[in-house]
């Protein structure tokens, strides 16, 4: 089954073979509560007669606690597959009454993480989208799951939230952590072209020659003592063709993505043929002014999970989402020809979703 919303626990749909068999996924993003002790609200945008409204419902409570019995269902289940991780949780909840949110969350975070192993695909990935005052030891956790070598990049989203504090340095980033499921299908997971960043005016304008078929390129060194030069004369490639070739600009792939997504810089204009060249990072905080906003807490722009699908998956591939909130993983998957299967215990976001 594909393209399926599922409402409820996502643990209990998880472990439903039925719908989600072993290996049937070649994509997971979750962005999960972030146990910020925080209850987030959903504001109703317009009242009837168009104004802003100030109404309000509560969307989740990101507030975890001990509770005996399901925290210790929770570790028993981890005990049989992966007895570490309940050392490890059982450890943090005995350090004392200020960390038994933290091993609350964990527990229910671990069990649906093995479950998310489970059915992800061999050439799949996994992104886990979290906070600084948990990744660490959601790290722990997914290393003991994936494998250490499978773990890839700490990804950093950068962004411009206007809450500011004197008290510490201000918080103004997420971590993605991104592992694969196997490493070794490594090739067969990226496509980095599709997340390539563009080059600077300044590259560009040094493939100032064009030959006879139109293509523009610079001649650069590959021996004697010009190895390594660039934006050599057509004289120098006439005397030692033997060290020299001609870099080609159509060749060009682009630059790599980065393992850090920044806020929209300013467009920057070339100061030769005085074109505007459009900066790549474009991931910021989605404001209440945003047209992108739905009015659901802890909504991500839709440029981050563009990437992140472009790069790490092929149409018709399956991009599950088991915290799916209000949504984008979804619309992006759509909007990019995958196949997609989304879960989430909120009806309000289930609904949104849907409509």
């Amino acid at each position: 089954m594909t393209n399926a919303l599922f409402y409820g626990d996502n643990l209990i749909w998880l472990r439903d073979r039925k719908y989600f068999p072993d290996e049937s996924v070649d994509l997971i993003y979750l962005d999960p509560p972030f146990n910020s002790k925080a209850d987030y609200n959903v504001m109703f945008n317009e009242t009837a007669k168009g104004d802003k409204s100030q109404a309000q419902i509560k969307a989740f409570d990101d507030t975890w606690h001990w509770d005996s019995e399901a925290s210790e269902t929770a570790l028993y289940d981890l005990a049989q597959n992966k007895p570490q991780i309940a050392e490890l949780i059982s450890w943090l909840n005995r350090q004392g009454k200020s960390n038994e949110s933290m091993a609350a969350y964990l527990s229910m975070m671990a069990i649906r993480l093995t479950e998310l192993h489970r059915v992800l695909a061999p050439t799949g990935s996994l992104y886990l989208h979290c906070d600084p005052t948990a990744s660490h030891y959601l790290k722990l956790i997914l290393d003991s799951i994936f494998g250490i070598k499978n773990y890839l990049n700490e990804i950093v989203w950068c962004y411009r939230e206007r809450e500011i504090t004197k008290r510490y340095w201000n918080r103004k980033h997420d971590v993605i952590l991104f592992y694969a499921k196997d490493v070794n299908n490594a090739n067969r997971i990226f496509n980095w072209n599709e997340g390539a960043l563009s080059y600077s005016p300044g590259t560009a304008h040094k493939y100032n020659l064009v030959d006879n078929n139109g293509r523009k390129y610079q001649i650069r060194g590959k021996g004697g003592e010009y190895i390594g030069e660039q934006q050599l004369s057509t004289q120098v490639e006439l005397e030692h063709p033997e060290w020299t070739y001609r870099d080609y600009w159509d060749k060009k792939e682009g630059i790599p993505p980065r393992d850090w997504l920044a806020p929209p810089m300013e467009n920057v204009e070339c100061p030769q043929c005085k074109s505007i060249f459009r900066p790549e990072y474009q991931y910021d905080w989605l404001n209440r002014a945003s047209r992108e906003r739905l009015g659901y807490p802890t909504q991500k722009p839709l440029s981050i999970l563009e990437l992140i699908i472009n790069v790490s998956s092929n149409k018709g591939d399956i991009v599950l989402d088991p915290f799916c909130g209000c949504g984008t993983t979804i619309d992006v998957a759509q909007k990019l020809q995958r196949h997609w299967k989304g879960i989430d215990v909120t009806w309000l976001a289930v609904d949104l979703v849907e409509k």
